[in-house]
């Protein structure tokens, strides 16, 4: 139960979701209770569901007196329930989550770069959001590395002026109509290719006819010997088989609704795309973040010397063809303003 649950989640399927599922099931808790998303989430995080590479005495309860040295635990002290790719890949999506959340921040849509799209330039990781408030003057809102430890500068950028040069960049990117058409299809591709509920059908209709066939024979008052057994053996297969089918079609249904809803709004932004330039009417801050996703846009920012000099930031984009052309036009562009 829990390793198909991680599965899904890490897929991209909600806790709502695989919650509502499992509570509707009738599978209890560890409690023997009901599946909160909160107990569920504590329980794909905890590393101990790996079963490998684990330490003992590795954190310091808040009432002991003393920290003990950690311990290495031989694998398989805790049993395996996952393995450790996918628990990674767990992990990745709950920072996913995590960042992506409204709640995350104060005044979420002025931050446009936030929940991962605006990274530190020098530890990788994203740059939080924060907001400085001044009495009787306008807050300032900055984006800031808050990495521990001594790799990092632990700078930060004014969010205000960042998301303006980036969006600036990004919404050239409309004129290039045929690469944005190749970025919907790379970034659909993993869903298209992983999802394919025809086969699936097949696979059960051709599993349930075996099953017909095997309860069938089970009727047949000549068997003798062991093949009753046999075909027990091969009928509680089939039925095994039709449960990870069933499961696999009901994963496959969940992620349909996503892929529907996601091809809408690259239809909404293409359309954008579409329109010239002097037509083109502003998006709302979803619909941007939306265009930045679909661009595979991460944002690498660095240590800016002085208020003196120009933002230190670079882009990098799903397609490095577009990534090059909208460089060289963002270039281009600043070199007018510079003449103009």
């Amino acid at each position: 139960m829990l390793r198909k649950a991680a599965e899904e989640y890490a897929d991209g399927i909600s806790l709502n979701s695989i919650v509502a599922k499992l509570n509707e099931d009738g599978v209890t808790s560890a409690t023997n209770g009901i599946w909160h998303n909160g107990s569920l989430l504590r329980l794909l995080t905890d590393p101990r569901i790996t079963g490998r590479n684990l330490k003992a005495f590795d954190t310091r309860w808040p009432t002991g007196k003393t920290r003990l040295g950690a311990v290495d635990l031989p694998d398989d002290t805790y049993p395996q329930i996952i393995s450790v790719e996918l628990y990674e890949r767990v992990m990745a999506r709950t920072e996913y989550n995590t960042l992506s959340s409204p709640r995350k921040s104060a005044e979420p849509e002025m931050f446009l770069l936030r929940g991962g799209f605006a990274r530190c330039k020098y530890c990788g990781n994203a740059m939080g959001t924060y907001i400085c408030r001044r009495p009787n003057r306008k807050n300032q809102y900055l984006y800031r590395c808050n990495t521990k430890g001594a790799e990092c500068f632990h700078h930060a950028m004014n969010a205000t002026s960042l998301d303006a040069e980036v969006w600036e960049m990004a919404s050239l990117a409309a004129d290039y109509q045929p690469l944005i058409e190749q970025s919907i299809a790379l970034a659909s591709k993993h869903d298209l290719a992983a999802i394919d509920l025809a086969s699936v059908e097949r696979a059960i209709k051709t599993c349930g006819g075996k099953i017909e066939n095997y309860e069938g024979d089970l009727d047949d008052p000549n068997l003798r010997g062991d093949t009753r057994a046999g075909i027990r053996q091969l009928l509680n297969a089939q039925y095994e088989l039709m449960e990870t089918l069933e499961t696999e079609r009901a994963k496959i249904l969940n992620h349909t609704v996503d892929i529907e809803k996601r091809k809408k709004v690259y239809d909404k932004l293409l359309e954008w795309c579409h329109k010239a330039k002097d037509e083109r009417e502003n998006l709302s801050y979803t619909h941007k973040r939306d265009f930045l996703e679909l661009l595979g846009m991460t944002v690498f920012v660095g240590k800016r010397p002085d208020r003196y000099h120009d933002l230190d930031w670079d882009a990098k984009l799903r397609l490095p063809e577009l990534e090059a052309l909208l460089h060289e036009a963002n270039f281009c562009v600043s070199l007018s303003q510079e003449h103009a």
